[in-house]
């Protein structure tokens, strides 16, 4: 029988013919043991046995046999537009598709250059080879449809399908089934969602983490669709035992040995093909992803990294219409609120743009200057933002270096503020909500003897305006005893964590580097110190707080004790 190659036999082309030896073996075909190396042997014999000289051996390894896009064939093309080739030869017709419509594209494309695919499995029957087609294409769609079964089982046994990145925030377990905190990134995840919790933008957020240095999931640069994903991601969302009966099978539910977790899905996203448009060897796909329902997906819980509290205030923040922030007023005022000006009144923030470069200069302004202008009395000068955070935080760190000089001054403030609370701030508020208990019930009596007829219309009015007012007054009272207990008690928790050693890992014995702490770090201390910056006659500044009352002197010298 006289073998048919490429439509012609090897007598009438003898040395003439020209073959790429075309392999390829899918990632699930590695895994059951299939050899690139078999297919490789198979052809070059069957090249030799008919005197074909080989070109170039192409292989796609690991490669789906619907992947159109696929460097090999790529490298196919390239061979065939430069005339290097006669024929492509594979050993089995679905290793150059699992899909009759690319093959019968590319078969096109390369017989106007001249070139035929030819696989060791052709019929040269064109029927036959047409069943073989649909065979293969037919066995892919089960292929698919048994992997995805079988993902899908994975996740309904509380697997996690591993990707080539683990989710930020998360890394793989040993065995690369479940996702386990990655301790180098939550502390980027808390102060992430703290600023949008704060109110804050994905656009601002992604310039403060951008300036401070701050790694993305990437390693690059972050953006705001990112931090908008992560920020919206049911994967950082503690769920109540009571949410998760409804999101994660009953069998990952029973295994679960702690109250709360986030939820990883399989299956959330779904792409369709919109449309198709020829383009090359194959075809071009419009496609479609949007969001599955939740009922048709299965949900994997994760360790909760988060609270609850700080991702569902975030998201309230998120939901709320807010104007854009530009770039420079997304930056990290850390005195924001804290400096206030000889004149009585605060310094608000203000920032200039230079004409030339279009560099942004932040300043502290005296508010009564912003809004009077030349008809105020204040002269004072503007303060560079930047060089006063930098002093302020040297200065107190300089300040709280010493935790004796803190705790004094810390008895001396809780002292001070017990007395005004004039006895126990707990007793007097139980007094006052009593009071306002009975004002209640005086109220109902008095709606009662009018109802009854005992009493006038015109005298119930008197009356109950009468103990509207006195409820008015007792609520304030309640107001101020609530506020003066909270006092205490924050004081009281500050010192106790002092006096615990809490706060010994800042650096505070050499001046801390305004470099080496993050603005939110920085202002928290300033907020639980009670820090006020306050400007003097003449421009001296003066730091007051827990740890007392100091001048900032100057730019080396942090601080000295004001009397």
């Amino acid at each position: 029988m006289t073998e048919i190659i490429g439509g012609r036999t090897a007598a009438q082309v003898g040395d003439q013919l020209r073959a790429a030896l075309y392999v390829r073996v899918s990632t699930r075909e590695q895994m059951e043991g299939y050899s690139p190396d078999a297919q490789r042997e198979t052809l070059e014999a069957h090249a030799a046995h008919h005197g074909v000289t080989v070109v170039e051996t192409i292989s796609d390894d690991g490669y789906s046999g619907a992947d159109r896009h696929r460097p090999g064939l790529g490298r196919v093309m390239e061979l065939a537009e430069a005339g290097e080739i006669d024929l492509v030869l594979a050993a089995k017709r679905d290793r150059f598709f699992r899909s009759r419509l690319y093959r019968l594209l590319m078969d096109e494309d390369l017989k106007e250059m001249g070139v035929r695919l030819v696989a060791l499995n052709d019929t040269q029957n064109r029927l036959a080879d047409g069943f073989l087609d649909d065979f293969a294409e037919y066995e892919r769609e089960q292929i698919r449809e048994r992997t995805m079964t079988g993902k899908a089982q994975k996740a309904r046994e509380g697997k996690i399908l591993r990707g080539q990145k683990a989710p930020f925030g998360f890394s793989y377990d040993a065995a690369g089934e479940a996702l386990v905190p990655n301790e180098a990134e939550v502390p980027v995840l808390e102060r992430l969602f703290g600023m949008a919790a704060d109110g804050m933008g994905p656009q601002a957020i992604q310039t403060r983490l951008n300036a401070g240095g701050v790694p993305s999931p990437t390693g690059k640069a972050w953006n705001h669709p990112t931090i908008r994903q992560i920020l919206k991601s049911d994967l950082y969302k503690p769920h109540a035992r009571d949410e998760l009966a409804g999101l994660i099978p009953e069998a990952s539910l029973e295994r679960l040995d702690a109250d709360e977790a986030g939820v990883w899905w399989h299956g959330r996203k779904r792409t369709r093909v919109t449309g198709r448009t020829l383009s090359g060897i194959g075809v071009k796909e419009r496609t479609k992803t949007d969001i599955r329902p939740v009922e048709e997906r299965v949900g994997v819980p994760v360790p909760a990294l988060l609270p609850r509290a700080l991702v569902d205030e975030a998201h309230a923040m998120l939901k709320t219409r807010k104007p854009k922030t530009l770039k420079h007023e997304a930056r990290e005022w850390e005195l924001r609120g804290l400096v206030r000006c000889s004149c009585g009144w605060k310094m608000g923030t203000h920032t200039a743009r230079s004409g030339g470069n279009g560099k942004v200069y932040p300043y502290f302004v005296c508010n009564q200057r912003r809004q009077y202008g030349k008809a105020c009395g204040c002269k004072q000068k503007a303060f560079p933002a930047e060089d006063l955070e930098r002093r302020v935080w040297r200065a107190v760190g300089a300040l709280l270096s010493e935790p004796g000089r803190v705790l004094a001054e810390l008895d001396r403030m809780i002292s001070r503020a017990r007395g005004r609370a004039e006895g126990d701030p707990r007793r007097e508020e139980r007094t006052l909500v009593g009071r306002l208990a009975e004002l209640d019930r005086r109220r109902d009596g008095y709606v009662d003897l009018a109802a009854d007829g005992d009493i006038s219309r015109d005298i119930l009015r008197e009356k109950l305006a009468q103990v509207d007012a006195a409820k008015r007054e007792v609520e304030r009272e309640l107001a101020a005893t609530r506020d003066r207990g909270r006092q205490v008690g924050e004081l009281e928790a500050l010192r106790d964590d002092w006096a615990g050693g809490k706060f010994m890992w800042f650096s505070y014995a050499d001046g801390l580097d305004h470099r080496s702490s993050v603005p939110e770090q920085r202002r928290e201390t300033y907020r639980r110190h009670r820090l006020s910056v306050n400007v003097e006659e003449g421009g001296e500044i003066v730091l007051e707080g827990t740890f007392g009352r100091s001048a900032l002197c100057g730019t080396e010298t942090p601080c000295s004790r004001a009397s």
